[in-house]
């Protein structure tokens, strides 16, 4: 999964959450990391205009600059919903305590991610995936991002099976 980003070694690849954490990055300095975050809340905040505007669930935004600029693609993956007749859920007090706990720790991170506000806290994380690239490179930089979404995909997948074995996966000790 972390090969991506050598796989594409003239692009710029991000994939995070919500809240902005890295899920993976091509990104070798922290000027280039902080860079890629602020696409990633701009393209989130795009995402939570679209949809406050009734625009239906935003799946991909291309933003190109004038004069043979910088190409940006955008990805958003929603969480993928629940398995019907999966894993029998937690009591709705487990279930309950999950969420709040779940809620504190966003708090403790400095506040809730940039993110729509209906996402189930319970499931696998809503992903964004960036790539950045040359005009040059727009060809390759649309192949990178179908294969962002198949990564991102993938992980959602592993996150949702953990989830089906252990209810508090993804949770802190703290």
């Amino acid at each position: 999964m972390t090969q991506l980003p050598s796989e594409y070694p003239v692009l710029a690849i991000h994939l995070s959450d919500k809240d902005l954490t890295p899920i993976i990055t091509s990104s070798s300095s922290t000027s280039t990391l902080d860079s890629l975050t602020a696409l990633t809340s701009s393209a989130l905040s795009a995402k939570r205009i679209g949809h406050r505007a009734r625009l239906g669930r935003l799946q991909r935004i291309m933003v190109e600059y004038p004069d043979a600029g910088t190409v940006i693609l955008e990805t958003y993956l929603d969480a993928p919903p629940a398995p019907p007749g999966g894993a029998k859920p937690p009591d709705e007090l487990a279930l309950a305590r999950l969420r709040l706990q779940r809620q504190r720790q966003k708090q403790k991170k400095g506040g809730v991610g940039v993110g729509d506000d209906d996402e189930d806290d319970m499931g696998p994380p809503a992903l964004v995936g960036l790539v950045v690239a040359r005009p040059d490179d727009v060809h390759e930089a649309t192949q990178a991002v179908v294969r962002v979404e198949d990564v991102a995909r993938q992980f959602q997948a592993e996150w949702a099976a953990e989830l089906e074995k252990d209810p508090t996966f993804g949770l802190d000790d703290a």
